[in-house]
C-alpha cells in the first residue's frame, strides 16, 4: 500500500504541470517582445519564452519553459518542481523516506526469523522465490542494501524541502548565488539604514 501511494505521488509529480508561464493567447492583447523591452526592465523578461516573468519564476534550460515559483528541475521525475506540483512532490519525498525506513525493518525481521512461505498471506505472488530460502534471503539482502543506500540522501532531501516549506522559500531562492547576492545586498542596505538612524538619534540627543 505504501508503495502504491509512493508511485501515485511520483506519477502526479512527473505528469502535473509545474506552473508553466504561458504567453498571451490569441484573444488577449499581443505585445511584440521588442516593445516589451522598452517598457520593462530586462530582468523582468524572458528572451527564450518572450514573455513577462513573475518575480519568483525562473527559466528552466532543460524544459525550455518559465516556471512559476521555480524550485528546481528534478531528474528523477523528469520534470520541474514549481507552484502546481510542489505539494505532491513533497508527499512523494515523504513516502520515499518512509519506504527507506520500512524496507530495512521488514527485511531484518524476515531474516531474523525462520519463516515459511505459507506464513505470508501473499505467498502466491512469490513466483518461486519463497520456495527457496537462499533465494529470498538474497532478495532481502539486496532490498536492505538499496534501501539503506537511499535512506541518507532521501532524508537530506526531505529535510531540505521541509525547511523550504517552513521558510516559504524555494531551493533556487535559498541556494542560488544570485539570490545570495541579493540577500547580502539587502542586508547591507538594512545595516546602513540602521547606522543612519542611530547617527540621527545621536545628533538629536547632542
Amino acid at each position: 500500500m505504501m508503495g502504491l501511494k509512493c508511485w501515485f505521488q511520483y506519477y502526479m509529480s512527473a505528469r502535473r504541470d509545474p506552473g508553466t508561464l504561458r504567453s498571451a493567447s490569441k484573444d488577449d492583447t499581443y505585445y511584440d517582445f521588442e516593445e516589451l523591452l522598452t517598457k520593462f526592465e530586462p530582468q523582468d523578461l524572458c528572451p527564450e519564452c518572450k514573455l513577462i516573468r513573475t518575480p519568483r519564476s525562473r527559466h528552466c534550460a532543460i524544459c525550455n519553459v518559465c516556471v512559476e515559483r521555480y524550485d528546481h528541475h528534478c531528474t528523477w521525475i523528469n520534470n520541474c518542481v514549481g507552484l502546481r506540483n510542489h505539494a505532491v512532490y513533497l508527499f512523494f519525498l515523504f513516502y520515499v523516506w518512509v519506504l527507506t525506513v520500512l524496507i530495512p525493518c521488514i527485511g531484518m525481521d524476515t531474516l531474523g526469523r525462520n519463516m515459511h512461505y505459507d506464513d505470508s498471506p501473499l505467498w502466491f505472488f512469490c513466483i518461486g522465490i519463497c520456495h527457496s530460502r537462499p533465494l529470498w534471503m538474497f532478495v532481502d539482502l539486496v532490498d536492505l542494501f538499496v534501501a539503506t543506500a537511499f535512506f541518507f540522501p532521501a532524508t537530506i532531501l526531505f529535510y531540505i524541502h521541509c525547511k523550504n516549506f517552513c521558510l516559504g522559500r524555494t531551493t533556487h531562492e535559498r541556494f542560488s548565488k544570485a539570490s545570495q547576492r541579493i540577500e547580502n545586498y539587502d542586508q547591507l542596505i538594512e545595516e546602513d539604514y540602521a547606522d543612519y538612524e542611530s547617527e540621527q538619534v545621536e545628533r538629536i540627543k547632542s
